[in-house]
């Protein structure tokens, strides 16, 4: 059966809660599917927009040269799929309760911190990828999943839906 975080099924339909908003997706799978990636493309004109600006004023602010134009954001967004280019996973703006950041939505990273940005040193990202490369690097992130899988087995399936912290629940669930 197909999962994706705020995809669910009710009255034997296929929704997507967004925004305090279902967006229905259709009867069939197959059909909620391309629906689901129709708005997964859709969001560039509002949530994407705003990651690029974002992205650039930091530049600006940080004085970091800034050579990504939007039509090659553009690219990176369309060559990510609506999923987080280190992960796979899916973006969702989807908020943990107590958190004042989204950990699932898209955010801007460069490769190598130590260039500028432009299109062959950045990739999309979830937020919580991004903090986790800004302050460790790949390497630790990388080191973290390998431990997780070698204790949980080869085929653990990690959860996006509950959080480790016991202050906080995560709203953003797999259905």
């Amino acid at each position: 059966m197909w999962t994706q975080p705020g995809v669910t099924i009710k009255h034997g339909a296929w929704y997507l809660r967004r925004r305090k908003q279902w967006i229905p997706l259709g009867r069939s799978e197959a059909t909620a599917r391309a629906k689901f990636r129709e708005v997964v493309e859709a969001q560039p004109g509002t949530y994407l927009a705003a990651v690029y600006d974002r992205a650039k004023k930091n530049a600006r602010h940080r004085e970091i040269p800034f050579g990504l134009a939007i039509e090659e954001f553009w690219q990176i967004v369309k060559r990510a799929g609506g999923r987080c280019e280190v992960t796979g996973i899916w973006f969702s703006e989807e908020k943990v309760t107590g958190s004042k950041r989204r950990p699932w939505a898209p955010s801007l990273d460069r490769i190598d911190s130590s260039a500028d940005y432009r299109i062959g040193n950045c990739r999309l990202v979830c937020v919580a990828v991004n903090a986790a490369l800004s302050d460790w690097g790949e390497a630790v992130l990388s080191k973290i999943v390998a431990r997780m899988r070698r204790r949980r087995g080869p085929d653990a399936r990690f959860s996006s839906g509950t959080s480790t912290r016991t202050d906080a629940t995560v709203r953003h669930r797999r259905v």
